[in-house]
């Protein structure tokens, strides 16, 4: 449409020099219309827990907090476990009930939940909870008899394992 409005305003222009300057003029609105500098980041490299996951055998894990699953979908590439909080571009009718199941974790809901859905691992990313909840998440966590800690990694991550 936008050519057919373009090629009958210039028939409308009857003076050749009127004709090219509207012409040119017109190449440079588009010009600046379609100039885009997207910017370009660096896709975030596998977590050191993703290289540890890698090396297991397969498991079934969740990570949480659930508010980047986008990201643990990219970075699970790297180790290809099934993740109970994965999904892209479609979200599985299981994951309102999990997002909810997982809200008050540690309690004995989510982790009945969790065995249900035969959960190996819980990674908890350190670096997406504040301080001073991250502190008080892991001591709670430290009080649960059906967790154990398999593995922590400088960069905050959490490695527990759900004791079937």
């Amino acid at each position: 449409l936008c050519a057919y409005g373009v090629a009958w305003v210039l028939l409308k222009i009857r003076h050749s020099t009127w004709r090219l300057a509207a012409g040119a003029a017109i190449v440079v609105v588009l010009i600046i219309e379609y100039a885009s500098a997207p910017v370009l980041t660096l896709a975030p490299a596998p977590s050191k827990a993703d290289s540890w996951l890698a090396k297991q055998p397969p498991v079934v894990i969740i990570q949480l907090p659930m508010t980047r699953d986008w990201l643990y979908m990219y970075q699970g590439i790297s180790h290809r476990q099934q993740m109970l909080n994965g999904y892209s571009g479609y979200v599985p009718a299981s994951y309102p009930a999990t997002r909810e199941s997982m809200r008050s974790f540690p309690d004995d809901r989510s982790l009945t939940y969790l065995r249900s859905r035969n959960v190996d691992y819980v990674i908890l990313r350190g670096q997406f909870y504040p301080p001073a909840e991250w502190s008080a998440f892991l001591a709670q966590l430290g009080t649960r008899a059906d967790l154990s800690l398999v593995a922590q990694f400088p960069d905050g991550d959490a490695v527990y394992a759900v004791r079937k």
